[in-house]
């Protein structure tokens, strides 16, 4: 309850220093992070203590910074991933958890910011997935949910994303015909074009 009470810009401090040390090439090494990593891995996908969605979608944004670059590789970094205790269990449904969440977050342009956390999300999961100790926690979460809530709502905005693409390109289309048609093209308004 005390947690709760906290203001959250202590809390966006930490994860703005974070993001920003991270962006430095080895200021992190030697740095012991796993404290910050348990906090993040709890609390990213608990809107009960951190209510803000933006901030938890920085606690993304800071795991983002902290992923290993390329596949196989070794960094000080890449441990928190792969051997982390709570990672190991925890963040792959903490970060569908989240994914769920941002669906509103409250904002008159969260149609929008929604696509940009969710980006970061799942550049998480992608990572994750290659990981080897974390494909059962994929396997798991698919056994566990009778719904399948997370993974349903992951393709039902995959589907989403996808037919709104497809509407865009006939939408491209038309446009093109108009374009070829220079004389109608030509005489539009600049506000019509």
């Amino acid at each position: 309850m005390e947690f709760a009470c906290m203001p959250e810009h202590f809390v966006e401090d930490v994860m703005e220093l974070l993001i920003f040390a991270s962006r430095i090439p080895h200021a992190l090494d030697g740095v012991k992070l796993d404290d910050f990593m348990n906090f993040i891995i709890m609390f990213m996908a608990s809107p009960e203590y951190i209510r803000n969605p933006y901030l938890r979608a920085k606690m993304v944004e800071v795991l983002n910074c902290w992923m290993p670059r390329r596949s196989g590789s070794s960094s000080a970094t890449s441990t928190l991933f792969e051997w982390h205790l709570l990672s190991v269990q925890y963040l792959v449904k903490n970060l569908l958890k989240l994914y769920v969440d941002v669906e509103f977050t409250g904002s008159h342009t969260q149609f929008y910011d929604k696509f940009n956390i969710r980006h970061n999300i799942a550049k998480l999961l992608e990572y994750l997935w290659q990981v080897p100790v974390h494909q059962n926690a994929w396997k798991q979460i698919a056994k566990e949910e009778e719904k399948g809530v997370y993974l349903n709502f992951l393709i039902n905005d995959s589907i989403f994303l996808l037919d709104e693409s497809l509407n865009k390109i006939l939408e491209l289309k038309e446009l093109e015909a108009e374009m070829a048609n220079t004389t109608e093209w030509e005489q539009r308004s600049a506000q019509e074009n």
